[in-house]
């Protein structure tokens, strides 16, 4: 019994996992979901944003019960990987496979260059992060964390889907393979990007958890994924923004520092 408190946080692991490995089975036609009426390329982006949600309860329940663990770590990228590596690839390169095939005909090169960046910068992303990043700032994560990467751009997805993006005289049609690439770039980078955590200022406190709530709502309920994606970009915007002026400091303070030593 002294190991039931890993049960938790493992269980939410478990489905971010499963729910990934079931998007990827629902878009390329090897499963049908119970008869939906959705398009299944949307629906399977849904079960990413579920993964996204998920990923977010595993850590907070291995926190709150003391269950962290090297296994559930490993698991817990294992899962990442399958869910916000390979899934978001793969209904990136099915939509324009199956909405916009003329263009998905001419430009598979550009297209499969972007989604095998994407799955290998991801890949990446996550070892560096269990080997290297881990521990090294309590406060802020270094780059766009694979999960938030998943999450924006299957949201983006969504609403190009739901607004016909995909339609054949869309001059921007090579604009969702090219966020991924950049995307890609984005997991690799050093930047400061605040991690959610409880902090002393309590406006940011309230302001954080009801944007959190908020989307956790937005997304179990499958609804206004234009709000979700408004409050990842507010995120992603202005937590980069904060970090870079906190590396700059940091910069400026260790500049300062060696100034001051004697020669």
């Amino acid at each position: 019994m002294k190991n039931a408190r890993y049960i938790v946080p493992n269980f939410f692991t478990s489905l971010n996992f499963l729910l990934g490995a079931w998007a990827i089975l629902l878009v390329t036609g090897a499963i049908e979901f119970l008869s939906i009426s959705q398009i299944p390329t949307v629906l399977a982006c849904h079960l990413i944003v579920y993964c996204v949600l998920m990923d977010k309860l595993d850590g907070f329940a291995a926190s709150l019960m003391n269950a962290k663990s090297e296994f559930g770590a490993q698991f817990d990228s294992l899962a990442d990987l399958i869910a916000f590596g390979l899934a978001p690839a793969i209904c990136l390169l099915k939509a324009y496979q199956e909405l916009a095939p003329e263009w998905y005909a001419d430009n598979q090169v550009l297209l499969l260059v972007c989604i095998s960046a994407y799955m290998l910068c991801a890949a990446m992303r996550l070892a560096r992060y269990n080997a290297i990043d881990a521990d090294a700032n309590p406060d802020f994560f270094l780059g766009l964390p694979s999960t938030l990467a998943g999450g924006f751009n299957v949201v983006f997805l969504i609403i190009a889907i739901e607004y016909d993006f995909f339609r054949a005289d869309n001059a921007l049609l090579p604009a969702l393979a090219i966020f991924m690439l950049l995307s890609s770039v984005m997991m690799l980078t050093t930047l400061y990007l605040p991690k959610f955590k409880s902090r002393e200022n309590k406006i940011l406190n309230i302001i954080q958890f009801f944007g959190i709530l908020t989307g956790y709502a937005l997304g179990f309920a499958m609804i206004l994924t234009e709000i979700l994606l408004a409050l990842i970009s507010a995120y992603a915007i202005f937590g980069f923004g904060y970090g870079l002026v906190v590396r700059l400091s940091e910069n400026k303070h260790d500049d300062s520092e060696l100034g001051n030593i004697p020669r």
